[in-house]
């Protein structure tokens, strides 16, 4: 038996009817998309099913490819996170208190901004990183081929 306490607009009563309502709207959402993408439209085009369908095997691709990429980079954090990990408790005092700086920067910063900033920064940075390493490295080649 609840007590007292638990008792009001956000208590037991309501906690008991949220999953139920939860499972009613979703419900309620999947028979409204089923309906839109059943209902043909006006003319010979295809109804919007068939465009799914049609659709479906690059749509699957691309969710395959989104999981790979989940994957890879959840190993490549995990192996990160040890190396930094590691360096928090280095005998060096240089790679601990940069560890340190690192670990607490990410920890203290919301995730919209970590997002927006791989996003719109990393990419760009590690594009133009890359392609000035393609450029010292073709210029080395040309320069070792014009020697040799």
């Amino acid at each position: 038996m609840p007590s007292r306490a638990d008792v009001g607009v956000t208590g037991v009563v309501a906690r008991r009817r949220a999953p139920i309502a939860l499972a009613l709207g979703g419900g309620l959402l999947v028979v409204a998309l089923l309906a839109v993408l059943v209902a043909a439209p006006a003319g010979r085009a295809p109804g919007r099913l068939a465009t799914v369908v049609n659709w479906l095997p690059y749509l699957l691709t691309g969710f395959m490819y989104n999981v790979l990429i989940s994957l890879f980079c959840m190993f490549l954090a995990t192996v990160a996170g040890a190396f930094v990990g590691l360096g928090q408790v280095s005998l060096y005092a240089p790679v601990r208190r940069l560890s340190a700086f690192y670990t607490h920067f990410f920890r203290n910063s919301p995730w919209l901004v970590i997002l927006y900033s791989m996003l719109y920064l990393l990419p760009f940075e590690v594009t133009s990183l890359l392609l000035l390493a393609a450029i010292v490295g073709a210029v080395v080649l040309a320069k070792r081929k014009l020697d040799s």
